[in-house]
């Protein structure tokens, strides 16, 4: 592994120290290893081998070694009697002092910053993870000031058990804190022949730990983080085309997953099973390949209910829900789940009368949405409306959306204009509002002809500015215009203004049709439109909706009609929950998480159930 140079990084390394050993005359043991290119090294101690590596690699780059921690065991700990290479008693000394002495003699800066946590050897599994918070904390109380300063080598001499259960638990709860992870290696030795004795830098090895231990972070949050960190440093010969095809596949997901990209997920998903299906039965995969695969079978077992051609939309919305993706789950029931109602016949637009009712839905959204899901959140329509006045197919029209004292005029600008005028309101004040409305777009001629002043104009028709300055004091992007150049704007048009009412606040209704304080009704409730009376009080309203639209035969139910409604009311729902989640509401009355998933499961299972898949 290079280590790039950055003059302000520092080094820490992390070793389980080794034993010391004497040779038959019971002087130390010294032992060569070979160093990757750099000059051997002896020495007595193994870890000794790492540390000075360690500094020749360092110094390449300007850098150098900082801290020393070890774990020392209590073999390490106890005296060791030797002789000194050039003659004298013998001299009694503990082993991980001999380690420090050579260290200090050698690198002086270190004298003081070699740093030992004690571990018995012998500890019960069950009471290492003290000796492993130990090292954590030390190590913390080093680099806490500023961690991302700072870089964590490994020596992993030392035994499969330790290395394992010690030192990748300390960088495992480390790499949390900022520290970044540095180079990690091995000094082989070779007691049959010590001539083959090596320094390794196992960094891949360790890389490959650490991408198969972070499998979980892709079953559970979909996340390819460390995936992607493994790969940038694998050779590019080592990976082929199949396998660069199902990263990038694994990436698309994870990104679909992760912001929700509704229109994308089932390409995504077909994309992936694809991808997936050609690198397994690639011929020749190197080493990287074939471990990737390995984690492929355990990613397999946990998405294997996704990640297939014949994939369904509710299939991925249990999914979503099974792996705690819950907003996305959410979102996909929200935006699938009109679209299956229509394709499965449960509820969906009379098919005499389709055309007419989706070139409405199209119109009444500007075409922002499908006009599956306009057609079941939103559209309400009478035969009239649709200009087939006299051809019913029911018990016949019924007349209003609701007894709410603004739902019929609201009706009305739903229908821009088209129908039935309410009772209850002012017919001068309505008939000059729609007059000025329908001859919008010849009011904005005139004032840009200069056929007529603003000052003139804005006076005349006080009704119509009083509706522009409502819109315009919605409209988030455009709210810091003055009231002539938005009246004026290109996006001012009949339409815009017909939809602007549908939704105009009930109070600004009040103001509009002058009606008098006495008359007003209590609009709390429906002001409130995150409150779960609010919501009710709405599906309510809707409801009605759609049984008129069901009795004028303007929708048909293909099903059993309580359930299919049951199921329309949980689309009304979570519609609301999710906007509620996804927007600033100040209100408190989200429901929990437990409740929305009932809810969703009971609608899944109720559409499979209507329609036997």
């Amino acid at each position: 592994m290079e280590i790039k140079g950055n003059c302000m990084m520092k080094n820490v390394l992390l070793l389980f120290l080794s034993e010391i050993h004497l040779d038959r005359e019971k002087h130390l043991s010294v032992t060569s290893y070979h160093a990757d290119g750099l000059p051997d090294i002896s020495c007595v101690q193994t870890n000794e081998a790492a540390v000075r590596f360690l500094m020749q690699k360092l110094a390449l780059s300007g850098e150098r070694l900082d801290y020393i921690f070890a774990f020392s065991t209590k073999k390490t700990q106890k005296d060791i009697e030797y002789l000194p290479a050039d003659g004298g008693q013998f001299v009694k000394v503990k082993q991980r002092d001999i380690f420090s002495a050579v260290i200090s003699r050698t690198y002086p800066e270190l004298a003081d910053r070699i740093i030992y946590v004690d571990y018995d050897e012998f500890a019960r599994s069950g009471d290492i993870i003290k000796y492993v918070m130990q090292m954590v904390d030390e190590i913390h109380d080093v680099v806490k000031d500023n961690p991302p300063e700072w870089r964590l080598h490994t020596d992993l001499t030392g035994g499969m058990r330790h290395v394992t259960v010690l030192m990748l638990s300390v960088l495992h709860m480390l790499k949390y804190s900022g520290i970044s992870i540095g180079m990690a290696l091995y000094a082989a030795y070779f007691k049959e022949d010590t001539s083959k004795n090596r320094i390794d830098d196992v960094s891949d090895i360790h890389r490959m730990f650490e991408m198969v231990s972070s499998t979980d972070s892709i079953f559970n949050f979909a996340s390819l983080r460390e995936i992607d960190r493994y790969f940038v440093n694998v050779p590019k010969e080592s990976i082929g085309l199949e396998l660069r095809a199902l990263l990038k596949s694994l990436t698309a997901f994870s990104d679909a997953v992760k912001i929700c990209r509704t229109g994308k997920f089932e390409a995504v998903l077909h994309e992936l099973a694809d991808n997936l299906r050609r690198f397994k039965e690639c011929r020749g995969k190197s080493a990287q390949e074939r471990l990737f695969a390995q984690v492929l079978e355990a990613l397999e077992r946990d998405y294997g209910d996704i990640i297939r051609q014949d994939v369904s939309r509710i299939s991925i919305v249990r999914w979503c829900l099974g792996k705690g993706f819950l907003q996305q789950a959410m979102t996909l029931f929200n935006e699938w789940m009109p679209a299956e109602m229509i394709v499965r016949k449960l509820y969906y637009p009379n098919p005499l009368y389709k055309k007419q009712i989706y070139e409405k839905c199209k119109a009444q959204n500007m075409g922002y949405k499908l006009n599956e899901n306009v057609f079941v959140h939103d559209f309400y329509g009478t035969l009239e409306s649709l200009g087939i006045a006299g051809r019913q197919a029911g018990r016949g029209n019924v007349s209003a959306i609701s007894t709410k004292f603004f739902a019929p005029f609201r009706a009305l600008m739903q229908d821009e204009g088209v129908g039935d005028k309410p009772e209850n309101l002012s017919k001068e004040i309505l008939d000059e509002l729609l007059m000025d409305i329908k001859c919008l777009a010849i009011h904005k001629m005139n004032l840009q002809q200069g056929k007529e002043s603003w000052d003139c104009f804005e006076a005349k028709h006080g009704k119509l500015m009083a509706c522009v300055q409502h819109k315009k004091e919605r409209d988030v992007f455009h709210s810091y215009m003055s009231l002539q150049k938005y009246f004026l704007h290109p996006s001012m048009t009949d339409r815009a203004m017909y939809k602007s009412l549908v939704n105009a606040k009930t109070d600004f209704l009040y103001d509009l049709f002058e009606i008098p304080p006495a008359q007003r009704e209590e609009c709390s409730i429906l002001e409130d439109k995150g409150s779960e009376a609010g919501i009710a009080l709405k599906w309510e309203m809707r409801k009605q909706n759609i049984e008129n639209m069901l009795d004028s035969g303007v929708a048909v139910c293909g099903s059993d009609s309580d359930r299919v409604l049951a199921v329309l009311e949980i689309l009304h729902w979570i519609r609301n929950q999710r906007n509620q989640i996804n927007h600033a509401y100040d209100g408190d009355e989200v429901a929990d998480t437990g409740e929305i998933e009932m809810k969703i499961v009971y609608a899944l299972d109720c559409i499979e159930e209507m329609t036997g898949a």
